[in-house]
């Protein structure tokens, strides 16, 4: 009588021939034949014989077919519920609480879905880049610079009280930007560390210098201005 080894090398190299071969071998012996085993059957029969067979392979199939439509239904729902910000990035906040809010009642996105206080606008936002916000300058004093920007004023401390305020202004809309201090002119190479004074749109320094900021962005600890 060969050995187990000896059988499993008889099998051939191909993988589906040689499960082939041991199928034949349990069902056709195993199963049949063994004094043990074959008293626990009543039928055995290969699986390309079994009755079942295209059952259980219509079964798999339908399986996958309502499992890949559930995905297919779960990523239209999750696109429907997202913001769309293609056509926002010249808003002001108190138009993009508008059109936020109007989408979040048309597409019946989840959630309390907070929307900024119409009646006091953020300095800018543009919620796809870093980009900051061109504002026009307005009515400016001695001491500050006085820009608009929809209905909201922006004020920017001089360098001195004779600098001259720059025509155009980059005001930073993303709350990892900081203000670009160049746009001030030539620095006087003084030193003004960060008071401790907190404000939604300003960085405050001494010296009474104030600076722009995103809304509730973060303030550099000092700066040479």
């Amino acid at each position: 009588m060969a050995t187990f080894n000896e059988f499993r090398n008889s099998f051939p190299e191909s993988s589906n021939e040689k499960g082939e071969r041991f199928e034949i071998f349990l069902s056709e012996w195993m199963f049949k034949h063994h004094p043990a085993l074959s008293s626990q059957f009543k039928k055995v029969w290969r699986f390309s014989e079994w009755p079942g067979a295209l059952l259980g392979a219509a079964l798999v199939n339908y399986a996958v077919n309502r499992y890949e439509k559930k995905q297919k239904k779960k990523n239209k729902n999750r696109s429907q519920q997202s913001y769309d910000f293609s056509n926002t990035g010249g808003m002001s906040s108190a138009q993009l609480g508008a059109e936020l809010l109007r989408q979040k009642q048309e597409r019946g996105i989840s959630g309390r879905g907070y929307v900024a206080s119409y009646e006091t606008p953020s300095i800018g936002y543009d919620p796809r880049s870093n980009r900051a916000t061109s504002v026009q300058p307005g009515q400016s004093s001695s001491n500050l610079c006085k820009y608009t920007v929809g209905a909201k004023t922006i004020s920017v401390s001089k360098r001195n009280t004779w600098s001259s305020c720059p025509t155009n202004l980059e005001v930073p809309s993303d709350v990892d930007t900081h203000f670009d201090l160049s746009q001030m002119g030539s620095s006087t190479g003084t030193l003004r560390y960060l008071e401790n004074k907190t404000s939604r749109d300003y960085c405050y320094y001494e010296g009474s210098i104030q600076i722009p900021k995103a809304a509730y962005g973060s303030c550099r600890a000092s700066i040479v201005y």
